[in-house]
């Protein structure tokens, strides 16, 4: 195959005495010299939709320029980096390069293309020419210096290698003694490459789809210039993973077992893990649940979707995304206390993941009206108080009546509808004109809620001198 060749001439740059450079040479031991592209040079030609101005390191349709400078005197090497080369500018790239005998150019530069699946868009130029022809000898003066470039034509593929023992696998850390490879689950890996000569910039993405039927762990993914130095980096944003390859000689012609180890494992988890519901507030806000951690999307189920069908929804739905929120909304009602159990599974992994919260549903009053209305000042025996759908604890349905109070004095409750819950009554001492404050509360316990003694509601009623029916 015949390999394009491009020409960069480094020419020296005199510039005025203000900007500190002398005709004849420097006074700081140094040469300063510029870079411009020379020659019938085409660049790649942009896929459709790529901005033709490319303006961020290694981002889709971006070229990056890397020169390095070595000498028995120079340690470490000297690398420049021109990270967004513009074509159309063409501008200028001047760099200081220590005076001294032979200096040695190379230069390398990197098309980054669009992200693709199991494969990178990317393009390496190397520099052709022998080393004697691109080694100078430096005293501040000004020098011209042409280098050929040529893509490379070898690229390379990374991945899993081997059947019975393989090798080159996605393996995650769960804090145990050995990672665990990745289940195959069809969730999706950002894959990047940085050229270990050239640390800091990384190309691509390249994506990983986590579906294969090889094995838990394997992927297989091409594009990679071959006889380079890479280091693989992966990543699972939304789920916080993330990992690199130690450095790696890309051979050409073969699969390069390269072993990717990510950290950021999550167990799984859901918060809170016990919550409390009253019974039929349809107008209570929807109790958000946490869901974490594990592998990928998981399957909820709740028992009263069986048990009592209409009394609360799972919203969005069935399934759950990576880091979602559920939101548990009241619906109906059960009309008793129950406990809602929920098994929430991530079944990516083996043995698949489970949480299960549980949704503590209590029965809750709710006050309609009293009567009278309004109550007699000088006291009065049998205000009757009436609920909303038999709200109110009753004595033979639930074994004991609901609690009154009024403006926060306990009263007793003297009796009711005893198996429906639809009225309670108590007697009213001396109060004064105006208004006044009577709370029913549902008594209950429970020591995951140690503050919690049942569920209350209140209605402000009238006290007059005149007795109201």
């Amino acid at each position: 195959m015949k390999r394009e060749i491009f020409y960069l001439a480094l020419a020296g740059l005199l510039v005025c005495s203000g900007c500190g450079v002398h005709p004849g040479g420097r006074s700081d031991g140094k040469s300063e010299v510029q870079i411009s592209f020379r020659g019938d040079f085409s660049p790649l030609v942009a896929k459709e939709g790529t901005s033709v101005k490319f303006a961020k390191v290694a981002s889709p349709g971006s070229y990056t320029l890397f020169l390095k400078v070595t000498a028995s005197d120079i340690s470490p090497d000297l690398i420049f980096v021109n990270p967004d080369y513009d074509f159309e500018m063409r501008p200028d790239w001047v760099v200081l390069v220590p005076n001294g005998n032979d200096r040695t150019f190379e230069l390398f530069m990197y098309y980054n293309g669009e992200p693709a699946t199991d494969y990178f868009d990317i393009t390496l130029w190397t520099t052709l020419d022998p080393v004697e022809a691109r080694t100078l000898d430096l005293n501040g003066t000004p020098v011209t210096l042409a280098i050929n470039i040529g893509a490379a034509a070898v690229t390379t593929q990374a991945g899993t290698t081997g059947a019975a023992a393989p090798d080159g696998l996605i393996t995650i850390d769960q804090g145990g003694a050995y990672p665990v490879p990745l289940p195959e689950c069809g969730y999706t890996l950002s894959v990047f490459l940085t050229d270990t000569e050239f640390p800091g910039i990384e190309f691509g993405p390249a994506f990983v789809l986590m579906d294969s039927t090889a094995g838990d762990g394997h992927y297989l993914i091409g594009g990679i210039p071959a006889d380079r130095t890479y280091r693989i980096r992966m990543e699972r944003q939304q789920m916080g993973w993330g990992g690199a390859s130690s450095a790696v000689l890309f051979a050409p012609a073969q699969i390069n077992a390269v072993n990717v180890t990510l950290s950021g494992w999550q167990n799984f988890s859901a918060t809170p893990l016990n919550f409390l519901v009253a019974d039929g507030d349809t107008q209570a806000a929807p109790i958000s649940l946490k869901v974490q951690g594990g592998w990928a999307a998981r399957d909820i189920f709740h028992s009263l979707s069986l048990s009592a069908p209409g009394a609360a929804a799972i919203l969005p739905g069935p399934i759950v995304q990576p880091g979602a929120t559920v939101l548990y909304k009241v619906t109906g009602t059960v009309g008793s206390d129950t406990v809602d159990n929920f098994t929430i599974s991530d079944n990516c992994g083996t043995p698949p993941l489970v949480a299960n919260p549980k949704a503590w549903w209590y029965r809750a009053p709710k006050i309609d009206s009293v009567s009278p209305d309004p109550i007699w000042t000088q006291g009065w025996t049998g205000v009757y108080i009436y609920s909303v759908g038999g709200s109110f604890d009753a004595l033979a349905r639930d074994g004991k009546w609901a609690e009154i109070s009024l403006d926060g004095t306990g009263m007793t409750t003297q009796g009711g509808d005893t198996t429906f819950g639809n009225y309670i009554y108590f007697d009213s001492p001396i109060k004064s004109s105006g208004m006044h404050t009577i709370t029913v509360r549902n008594a209950r316990s429970n020591p995951i809620f140690p503050g919690f003694q049942g569920f209350i509601d209140s209605l402000q009623v009238q006290y007059s001198d005149t007795v109201g029916w």
